[in-house]
């Protein structure tokens, strides 16, 4: 959120933007309130929230 203000006050070339959060860590259940608290704000257009996944599987070297 503080961060939003910061960057709409800085120039007049837009006045919305859409927000991107990666969540490291991976707590799906909390996206949904996020989301709808942030584009509660005027100047916020979207919200995209990606979750880091749970399990990441590594590759062998052959």
């Amino acid at each position: 959120m503080i961060d939003s203000i910061a960057y709409l006050s800085n120039t007049k070339a837009y006045d919305r933007i859409l927000l991107f959060i990666y969540d490291e860590s991976s707590s799906v259940q909390e996206h949904e309130i996020t989301r709808k608290d942030l584009i509660k704000r005027d100047e916020i257009e979207d919200v995209i929230i990606v979750s880091k996944p749970s399990q990441i599987v590594k590759e062998s070297a052959s």
